[in-house]
Protein backbone atom coordinates (compact mmCIF):
# COMPACT_ATOMS: atom_id res chain seq x y z
CA UNK A 1 0.00 0.00 0.00
CA UNK A 2 1.20 3.47 -0.93
CA UNK A 3 0.60 5.82 1.97
CA UNK A 4 -0.33 9.51 1.75
CA UNK A 5 2.14 12.27 2.54
CA UNK A 6 1.73 14.56 5.54
CA UNK A 7 0.25 17.28 3.32
CA UNK A 8 -2.25 14.76 1.91
CA UNK A 9 -3.37 13.88 5.43
CA UNK A 10 -3.74 17.55 6.36
CA UNK A 11 -5.97 18.17 3.35
CA UNK A 12 -8.14 15.18 4.21
CA UNK A 13 -8.48 16.15 7.87
CA UNK A 14 -9.45 19.73 7.03
CA UNK A 15 -12.65 18.11 5.80
CA UNK A 16 -12.81 15.53 8.60
CA UNK A 17 -16.61 15.21 8.49
CA UNK A 18 -16.43 13.70 5.01
CA UNK A 19 -13.03 11.98 5.29
CA UNK A 20 -13.43 10.16 8.62
CA UNK A 21 -15.87 7.34 9.26
CA UNK A 22 -16.45 6.56 12.98
CA UNK A 23 -14.51 9.65 14.06
CA UNK A 24 -16.23 12.17 11.79
CA UNK A 25 -17.04 14.44 14.75
CA UNK A 26 -13.35 15.17 15.38
CA UNK A 27 -11.77 18.39 14.16
CA UNK A 28 -8.19 19.50 13.58
CA UNK A 29 -6.70 21.81 16.19
CA UNK A 30 -4.59 24.72 14.92
CA UNK A 31 -1.86 26.84 16.51
CA UNK A 32 -1.78 30.65 16.63
CA UNK A 33 -0.31 30.78 13.11
CA UNK A 34 -3.12 28.69 11.69
CA UNK A 35 -1.02 25.52 11.28
CA UNK A 36 -2.31 22.11 12.41
CA UNK A 37 -0.76 21.00 15.71
CA UNK A 38 1.14 17.83 14.89
CA UNK A 39 4.37 15.88 15.27
CA UNK A 40 5.91 13.43 12.85
CA UNK A 41 8.40 10.56 12.77
CA UNK A 42 9.64 7.92 10.37
CA UNK A 43 6.47 5.85 10.36
CA UNK A 44 3.66 8.21 11.24
CA UNK A 45 2.35 11.70 11.87
CA UNK A 46 0.21 12.57 14.90
CA UNK A 47 -2.45 15.31 14.78
CA UNK A 48 -4.18 17.02 17.68
CA UNK A 49 -7.94 16.66 17.30
CA UNK A 50 -10.88 17.96 19.31
CA UNK A 51 -14.21 16.28 19.99
CA UNK A 52 -17.55 18.18 20.24
CA UNK A 53 -17.33 17.66 24.04
CA UNK A 54 -14.13 19.73 24.10
CA UNK A 55 -11.90 16.74 24.81
CA UNK A 56 -8.65 16.46 22.88
CA UNK A 57 -7.38 13.36 21.13
CA UNK A 58 -4.28 12.32 19.24
CA UNK A 59 -4.88 10.89 15.78
CA UNK A 60 -1.96 8.88 14.43
CA UNK A 61 -1.80 8.54 10.64
CA UNK A 62 0.75 6.21 9.08
CA UNK A 63 3.32 7.17 6.45
CA UNK A 64 4.76 3.73 5.76
CA UNK A 65 3.57 0.15 5.82
CA UNK A 66 4.45 -2.07 8.78
CA UNK A 67 4.27 -5.85 8.85
CA UNK A 68 1.32 -7.25 10.81
CA UNK A 69 0.41 -3.76 12.07
CA UNK A 70 -3.34 -4.31 12.14
CA UNK A 71 -3.17 -7.66 13.94
CA UNK A 72 -0.54 -6.51 16.40
CA UNK A 73 -2.42 -3.39 17.41
CA UNK A 74 -5.55 -5.47 17.87
CA UNK A 75 -3.72 -7.88 20.19
CA UNK A 76 -2.02 -5.05 22.09
CA UNK A 77 -5.34 -3.25 22.59
CA UNK A 78 -7.00 -6.44 23.85
CA UNK A 79 -4.22 -7.09 26.34
CA UNK A 80 -4.11 -3.54 27.68
CA UNK A 81 -7.81 -2.77 27.89
CA UNK A 82 -7.99 -3.83 31.54
CA UNK A 83 -4.67 -2.28 32.60
CA UNK A 84 -5.37 0.69 34.84
CA UNK A 85 -2.34 2.93 34.93
CA UNK A 86 -1.56 6.60 34.46
CA UNK A 87 1.61 5.51 32.65
CA UNK A 88 -0.41 4.38 29.62
CA UNK A 89 -2.88 6.10 27.31
CA UNK A 90 -5.97 4.41 25.94
CA UNK A 91 -6.06 3.83 22.20
CA UNK A 92 -8.14 2.33 19.38
CA UNK A 93 -6.89 1.03 16.06
CA UNK A 94 -9.30 1.58 13.17
CA UNK A 95 -8.35 -0.28 10.03
CA UNK A 96 -10.23 1.65 7.28
CA UNK A 97 -11.11 4.94 8.91
CA UNK A 98 -9.65 7.86 6.93
CA UNK A 99 -10.37 8.44 3.24
CA UNK A 100 -7.58 10.32 1.49
CA UNK A 101 -7.84 11.43 -2.11
CA UNK A 102 -4.26 10.81 -3.19
CA UNK A 103 -3.45 11.89 -6.76
CA UNK A 104 -3.43 9.07 -9.32
CA UNK A 105 -5.04 6.59 -6.92
CA UNK A 106 -8.65 7.66 -6.96
CA UNK A 107 -8.59 7.78 -3.19
CA UNK A 108 -8.27 5.03 -0.57
CA UNK A 109 -9.20 4.35 3.04
CA UNK A 110 -6.30 4.25 5.49
CA UNK A 111 -5.87 3.04 9.08
CA UNK A 112 -5.54 5.41 12.04
CA UNK A 113 -4.78 5.10 15.71
CA UNK A 114 -6.91 7.15 18.12
CA UNK A 115 -5.34 7.98 21.49
CA UNK A 116 -5.96 10.25 24.42
CA UNK A 117 -4.16 13.57 24.00
CA UNK A 118 -1.42 14.17 26.60
CA UNK A 119 -0.51 17.73 27.52
CA UNK A 120 3.18 17.82 28.22
CA UNK A 121 6.62 17.65 26.63
CA UNK A 122 9.11 14.83 25.98
CA UNK A 123 11.37 13.91 28.89
CA UNK A 124 14.56 15.19 27.24
CA UNK A 125 12.99 18.58 26.53
CA UNK A 126 11.65 18.78 30.07
CA UNK A 127 15.10 17.99 31.47
CA UNK A 128 16.52 21.03 29.68
CA UNK A 129 14.05 23.27 31.50
CA UNK A 130 15.09 22.00 34.95
CA UNK A 131 18.80 21.35 34.40
CA UNK A 132 19.81 23.88 37.07
CA UNK A 133 17.07 22.93 39.56
CA UNK A 134 18.36 20.26 41.95
CA UNK A 135 15.03 19.34 43.53
CA UNK A 136 13.24 19.01 40.20
CA UNK A 137 16.01 16.80 38.79
CA UNK A 138 15.93 14.53 41.83
CA UNK A 139 12.15 14.33 41.56
CA UNK A 140 12.30 13.46 37.87
CA UNK A 141 14.78 10.65 38.54
CA UNK A 142 12.56 9.39 41.38
CA UNK A 143 9.41 9.46 39.26
CA UNK A 144 11.16 7.63 36.46
CA UNK A 145 12.41 4.99 38.91
CA UNK A 146 8.78 4.39 39.95
CA UNK A 147 7.75 4.06 36.30
CA UNK A 148 10.62 1.63 35.70
CA UNK A 149 9.70 -0.43 38.77
CA UNK A 150 6.09 -0.64 37.57
CA UNK A 151 6.97 -1.52 33.99
CA UNK A 152 9.39 -4.35 34.82
CA UNK A 153 6.68 -5.90 37.01
CA UNK A 154 4.27 -6.14 34.05
CA UNK A 155 3.93 -9.05 31.60
CA UNK A 156 4.30 -6.61 28.68
CA UNK A 157 7.03 -4.25 27.46
CA UNK A 158 7.05 -0.94 25.58
CA UNK A 159 9.73 -1.99 23.11
CA UNK A 160 11.16 1.41 22.16
CA UNK A 161 11.87 3.27 25.37
CA UNK A 162 13.68 6.57 24.91
CA UNK A 163 13.12 10.13 26.18
CA UNK A 164 11.13 11.04 23.04
CA UNK A 165 8.56 8.39 23.94
CA UNK A 166 8.23 9.44 27.59
CA UNK A 167 6.08 12.49 28.13
CA UNK A 168 6.20 14.68 31.23
CA UNK A 169 2.71 15.98 31.93
CA UNK A 170 2.05 19.50 33.15
CA UNK A 171 1.83 18.15 36.72
CA UNK A 172 5.21 16.39 36.41
CA UNK A 173 3.82 12.86 36.08
CA UNK A 174 5.10 10.55 33.34
CA UNK A 175 3.30 8.71 30.57
CA UNK A 176 4.53 6.35 27.85
CA UNK A 177 3.78 7.11 24.20
CA UNK A 178 4.18 5.25 20.89
CA UNK A 179 3.26 1.57 21.22
CA UNK A 180 4.36 0.42 17.75
CA UNK A 181 7.05 -1.92 19.12
CA UNK A 182 5.17 -3.15 22.19
CA UNK A 183 5.33 -6.73 23.40
CA UNK A 184 2.32 -8.41 25.01
CA UNK A 185 1.97 -12.10 25.93
CA UNK A 186 -0.31 -12.66 22.92
CA UNK A 187 2.74 -11.94 20.71
CA UNK A 188 4.88 -14.61 22.33
CA UNK A 189 6.97 -16.48 19.77
CA UNK A 190 6.92 -13.70 17.19
CA UNK A 191 9.73 -11.38 16.21
CA UNK A 192 9.86 -7.71 17.13
CA UNK A 193 9.16 -5.32 14.28
CA UNK A 194 11.71 -2.82 15.54
CA UNK A 195 14.71 -2.90 17.82
CA UNK A 196 14.58 0.50 19.48
CA UNK A 197 16.89 3.49 19.34
CA UNK A 198 20.60 2.63 18.96
CA UNK A 199 21.44 4.80 21.99
CA UNK A 200 18.92 3.10 24.28
CA UNK A 201 18.70 -0.52 23.19
CA UNK A 202 20.74 -3.41 24.50
CA UNK A 203 23.93 -3.76 22.40
CA UNK A 204 22.98 -7.34 21.52
CA UNK A 205 19.29 -6.73 20.88
CA UNK A 206 17.83 -8.28 17.74
CA UNK A 207 14.36 -9.34 16.62
CA UNK A 208 14.59 -12.26 19.05
CA UNK A 209 14.11 -12.73 21.92
CA UNK A 210 10.93 -10.67 21.91
CA UNK A 211 9.60 -10.77 25.45
CA UNK A 212 8.76 -8.76 28.58
CA UNK A 213 12.48 -8.07 29.26
CA UNK A 214 13.25 -5.99 26.16
CA UNK A 215 12.82 -2.77 28.18
CA UNK A 216 15.24 -3.72 30.97
CA UNK A 217 18.32 -2.21 29.40
CA UNK A 218 16.55 0.93 28.15
CA UNK A 219 15.08 1.61 31.58
CA UNK A 220 18.44 1.14 33.25
CA UNK A 221 20.37 3.47 30.97
CA UNK A 222 17.76 6.24 31.23
CA UNK A 223 17.68 5.90 35.02
CA UNK A 224 21.48 5.90 35.18
CA UNK A 225 21.61 9.08 33.08
CA UNK A 226 18.97 10.89 35.15
CA UNK A 227 20.66 10.06 38.44
CA UNK A 228 24.07 11.11 37.12
CA UNK A 229 22.71 14.42 35.84
CA UNK A 230 20.89 15.02 39.13
CA UNK A 231 24.24 14.70 40.91
CA UNK A 232 26.37 16.63 38.44
CA UNK A 233 24.60 18.90 35.94
CA UNK A 234 27.88 19.61 34.16
CA UNK A 235 27.78 16.08 32.76
CA UNK A 236 24.72 17.04 30.76
CA UNK A 237 26.40 20.14 29.36
CA UNK A 238 29.52 18.19 28.41
CA UNK A 239 28.16 14.88 27.12
CA UNK A 240 24.50 15.16 26.06
CA UNK A 241 23.28 15.55 22.51
CA UNK A 242 19.95 15.81 20.73
CA UNK A 243 19.96 12.01 20.38
CA UNK A 244 20.90 10.86 23.89
CA UNK A 245 20.98 12.11 27.48
CA UNK A 246 24.56 11.08 28.36
CA UNK A 247 25.65 7.79 26.82
CA UNK A 248 25.95 7.34 23.09
CA UNK A 249 25.84 3.99 21.37
CA UNK A 250 29.63 4.15 20.97
CA UNK A 251 30.10 4.80 24.69
CA UNK A 252 28.14 1.66 25.45
CA UNK A 253 29.95 -0.48 22.89
CA UNK A 254 33.38 0.57 24.14
CA UNK A 255 33.03 1.74 27.76
CA UNK A 256 36.75 1.42 28.51
CA UNK A 257 37.60 4.16 26.02
CA UNK A 258 34.66 6.31 27.06
CA UNK A 259 35.38 9.41 29.19
CA UNK A 260 31.80 9.49 30.51
CA UNK A 261 32.16 6.00 32.01
CA UNK A 262 35.29 7.09 33.86
CA UNK A 263 33.29 9.92 35.38
CA UNK A 264 30.42 7.63 36.28
CA UNK A 265 32.82 5.30 38.09
CA UNK A 266 33.96 8.30 40.10
CA UNK A 267 30.37 9.16 41.00
CA UNK A 268 29.87 5.62 42.28
CA UNK A 269 32.64 6.10 44.79
CA UNK A 270 31.65 9.61 45.79
CA UNK A 271 27.86 9.81 45.87
CA UNK A 272 24.68 7.87 46.49
CA UNK A 273 24.73 6.52 42.97
CA UNK A 274 24.90 2.84 43.58
CA UNK A 275 21.46 1.45 42.86
CA UNK A 276 21.07 2.85 39.35
CA UNK A 277 24.62 1.93 38.34
CA UNK A 278 24.20 -1.60 39.67
CA UNK A 279 20.91 -1.93 37.78
CA UNK A 280 22.64 -0.83 34.60
CA UNK A 281 25.50 -3.27 35.07
CA UNK A 282 23.07 -6.14 35.63
CA UNK A 283 21.29 -5.22 32.39
CA UNK A 284 24.57 -5.89 30.51
CA UNK A 285 24.11 -9.64 30.93
CA UNK A 286 25.17 -11.92 28.09
CA UNK A 287 27.73 -9.48 26.70
CA UNK A 288 31.06 -11.33 26.81
CA UNK A 289 33.41 -8.40 26.23
CA UNK A 290 31.80 -6.51 29.09
CA UNK A 291 32.02 -9.40 31.48
CA UNK A 292 35.63 -10.17 30.63
CA UNK A 293 36.84 -6.69 31.50
CA UNK A 294 38.17 -6.22 35.00
CA UNK A 295 36.39 -3.00 35.89
CA UNK A 296 32.94 -4.12 34.84
CA UNK A 297 33.40 -7.63 36.11
CA UNK A 298 34.23 -6.47 39.60
CA UNK A 299 32.39 -3.20 39.96
CA UNK A 300 28.93 -4.71 40.44
CA UNK A 301 29.79 -6.61 43.66
CA UNK A 302 31.70 -3.56 44.91
CA UNK A 303 28.54 -1.52 44.57
CA UNK A 304 26.70 -4.07 46.68
CA UNK A 305 29.47 -4.01 49.29
CA UNK A 306 29.25 -0.22 49.54
CA UNK A 307 25.48 -0.30 49.88
CA UNK A 308 25.71 -2.96 52.59
CA UNK A 309 28.47 -1.05 54.38
CA UNK A 310 26.57 2.22 54.35
CA UNK A 311 23.53 0.40 55.74
CA UNK A 312 25.64 -0.78 58.71
CA UNK A 313 26.40 -4.35 57.65
CA UNK A 314 29.81 -5.33 59.13
CA UNK A 315 30.53 -7.92 56.42
CA UNK A 316 29.85 -5.31 53.75
CA UNK A 317 32.29 -3.01 55.57
CA UNK A 318 34.98 -5.69 55.48
CA UNK A 319 34.48 -6.44 51.80
CA UNK A 320 34.54 -2.76 50.92
CA UNK A 321 37.69 -2.36 53.02
CA UNK A 322 39.34 -5.21 51.09
CA UNK A 323 38.31 -3.61 47.79
CA UNK A 324 40.02 -0.36 48.80
CA UNK A 325 43.03 -2.25 50.15
CA UNK A 326 43.57 -4.22 46.93
CA UNK A 327 42.46 -1.55 44.45
CA UNK A 328 39.67 -3.59 42.88
CA UNK A 329 37.99 -2.49 39.64
CA UNK A 330 38.13 1.26 39.17
CA UNK A 331 39.14 1.83 42.80
CA UNK A 332 42.60 3.19 43.55
CA UNK A 333 44.45 1.34 46.31
CA UNK A 334 43.98 3.26 49.52
CA UNK A 335 45.06 1.68 52.81
CA UNK A 336 43.70 4.60 54.84
CA UNK A 337 40.17 4.34 53.39
CA UNK A 338 40.35 0.58 53.80
CA UNK A 339 41.25 0.99 57.47
CA UNK A 340 38.26 3.27 58.06
CA UNK A 341 35.90 0.49 57.02
CA UNK A 342 37.90 -2.23 58.83
CA UNK A 343 37.77 -0.21 62.05
CA UNK A 344 34.01 0.36 61.71
CA UNK A 345 33.50 -3.37 61.22
CA UNK A 346 35.81 -4.17 64.14
CA UNK A 347 33.79 -1.89 66.39
CA UNK A 348 30.80 -4.02 65.36
CA UNK A 349 32.75 -7.12 66.55
CA UNK A 350 33.40 -8.53 63.07
CA UNK A 351 36.23 -11.00 63.61
CA UNK A 352 37.78 -10.59 60.13
CA UNK A 353 37.99 -6.86 60.78
CA UNK A 354 39.60 -7.49 64.17
CA UNK A 355 42.31 -9.47 62.37
CA UNK A 356 42.72 -6.77 59.75
CA UNK A 357 43.27 -4.14 62.44
CA UNK A 358 45.91 -6.42 63.97
CA UNK A 359 47.71 -6.55 60.61
CA UNK A 360 47.52 -2.76 60.29
CA UNK A 361 49.27 -2.28 63.64
CA UNK A 362 51.74 -5.12 63.06
CA UNK A 363 52.99 -3.69 59.76
CA UNK A 364 52.31 0.02 60.29
CA UNK A 365 49.89 0.44 57.40
CA UNK A 366 47.42 3.23 56.65
CA UNK A 367 49.53 5.85 58.40
CA UNK A 368 49.72 3.91 61.68
CA UNK A 369 52.97 3.47 63.58
CA UNK A 370 54.15 -0.13 63.93
CA UNK A 371 52.89 -1.40 67.31
CA UNK A 372 53.34 -5.15 67.78
CA UNK A 373 51.74 -5.18 71.21
CA UNK A 374 48.64 -3.40 69.95
CA UNK A 375 48.54 -5.85 67.05
CA UNK A 376 48.54 -8.81 69.47
CA UNK A 377 45.59 -7.33 71.33
CA UNK A 378 43.55 -7.22 68.10
CA UNK A 379 44.59 -10.76 67.13
CA UNK A 380 43.63 -12.02 70.60
CA UNK A 381 40.18 -10.44 70.35
CA UNK A 382 39.69 -12.13 66.98
CA UNK A 383 40.98 -15.50 68.22
CA UNK A 384 38.85 -15.51 71.36
CA UNK A 385 35.84 -14.67 69.19
CA UNK A 386 36.49 -17.80 67.10
CA UNK A 387 38.38 -16.39 64.11
CA UNK A 388 40.83 -19.00 62.83
CA UNK A 389 43.18 -16.43 61.29
CA UNK A 390 43.35 -14.67 64.64
CA UNK A 391 44.12 -18.01 66.30
CA UNK A 392 47.00 -18.62 63.88
CA UNK A 393 48.43 -15.12 64.25
CA UNK A 394 48.26 -15.44 68.02
CA UNK A 395 49.82 -18.90 67.80
CA UNK A 396 52.73 -17.55 65.74
CA UNK A 397 53.20 -14.69 68.20
CA UNK A 398 53.57 -17.21 71.05
CA UNK A 399 55.73 -19.45 68.86
CA UNK A 400 58.19 -16.62 68.11
CA UNK A 401 57.83 -14.63 71.31
CA UNK A 402 56.86 -11.33 69.72
CA UNK A 403 54.50 -8.50 70.44
CA UNK A 404 55.45 -8.39 74.12
CA UNK A 405 54.69 -12.09 74.58
CA UNK A 406 57.19 -14.54 76.05
CA UNK A 407 57.93 -17.48 73.78
CA UNK A 408 55.48 -20.20 74.75
CA UNK A 409 55.25 -23.03 72.26
CA UNK A 410 52.69 -24.88 74.36
CA UNK A 411 50.34 -21.89 74.05
CA UNK A 412 51.20 -21.68 70.37
CA UNK A 413 50.30 -25.35 69.87
CA UNK A 414 46.95 -24.89 71.61
CA UNK A 415 45.99 -22.04 69.32
CA UNK A 416 47.19 -23.97 66.25
CA UNK A 417 45.10 -26.92 67.40
CA UNK A 418 41.95 -24.82 67.74
CA UNK A 419 42.48 -23.35 64.27
CA UNK A 420 43.28 -26.75 62.75
CA UNK A 421 40.18 -28.38 64.20
CA UNK A 422 38.15 -25.51 62.72
CA UNK A 423 39.58 -26.28 59.26
CA UNK A 424 42.36 -23.68 58.93
CA UNK A 425 45.30 -24.97 56.87
CA UNK A 426 47.81 -22.66 58.59
CA UNK A 427 46.70 -24.09 61.93
CA UNK A 428 47.02 -27.62 60.53
CA UNK A 429 50.58 -26.91 59.40
CA UNK A 430 51.51 -25.38 62.77
CA UNK A 431 50.01 -28.34 64.60
CA UNK A 432 51.94 -30.70 62.34
CA UNK A 433 55.18 -28.93 63.29
CA UNK A 434 54.28 -29.20 66.97
CA UNK A 435 53.81 -32.98 66.65
CA UNK A 436 56.89 -33.42 64.45
CA UNK A 437 59.30 -31.74 66.88
CA UNK A 438 57.53 -32.42 70.18
CA UNK A 439 58.77 -29.22 71.81
CA UNK A 440 55.42 -27.54 72.40
CA UNK A 441 53.89 -29.50 75.21
CA UNK A 442 52.59 -32.09 72.77
CA UNK A 443 54.32 -35.49 72.55
CA UNK A 444 56.47 -36.02 69.47
CA UNK A 445 54.35 -38.03 67.07
CA UNK A 446 55.44 -38.52 63.46
CA UNK A 447 52.16 -40.18 62.44
CA UNK A 448 50.05 -37.30 63.71
CA UNK A 449 52.44 -34.77 62.18
CA UNK A 450 52.06 -36.44 58.77
CA UNK A 451 48.29 -36.63 59.25
CA UNK A 452 48.01 -32.88 59.84
CA UNK A 453 50.52 -32.02 57.09
CA UNK A 454 48.51 -34.09 54.66
CA UNK A 455 45.25 -32.33 55.58
CA UNK A 456 46.96 -28.96 55.21
CA UNK A 457 48.46 -29.93 51.83
CA UNK A 458 45.07 -31.10 50.59
CA UNK A 459 43.76 -27.69 51.58
CA UNK A 460 46.42 -25.97 49.46
CA UNK A 461 49.29 -25.43 51.90
CA UNK A 462 52.57 -25.42 49.97
CA UNK A 463 54.60 -25.47 53.20
CA UNK A 464 52.83 -28.64 54.33
CA UNK A 465 53.49 -30.32 50.97
CA UNK A 466 57.21 -29.51 51.32
CA UNK A 467 57.28 -31.02 54.82
CA UNK A 468 55.64 -34.20 53.52
CA UNK A 469 58.33 -34.47 50.84
CA UNK A 470 61.11 -34.07 53.38
CA UNK A 471 59.51 -36.79 55.47
CA UNK A 472 59.41 -39.06 52.42
CA UNK A 473 55.65 -39.03 52.19
CA UNK A 474 53.41 -38.68 49.16
CA UNK A 475 51.36 -35.50 48.95
CA UNK A 476 48.48 -34.32 46.80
Amino acid sequence: MNYPSISDYIEALRDAEDSLSELKDLRLVYDDQGHPIMSSGNFAVVFKMQAPTGEYHALKCFLRDQEERSERYRLIAEELQYVQSTYLVKFRYLESELFVDVPNTGGEEYPVLLMDWVDGIPLDQYLKTIINKSYEKDLLAYRFSLLARWLVSQPFAHGDLKPDNICVRDDGSLVLLDYDGMYVPALYGRKSLEQGSPHYRHPLRSTLPFDAHIDDYSLSIILLSLHAIAIDATLYARYSSSEYLLLSEQDQLNPYASPIFKELNHLVLSFDFIDSYHTYLKSLRNIPHYLEARDFQLLAPILMYRRAAEMGDPQGMVKLGKAYFNGVGSMVKDQSKAMIWFRKAAEAKNTDALCAMGAYYEHGMGGLTVDKEEAIQWYRKAAEAGNTHGMCFLGMAYDQGKGGLSQDRAQAAQWYKKAAEAGDTTGMYGLGLAYEYGDSGLPQNRRKAIEWYRKAAEGGSHEAAVRLQKLGENHP
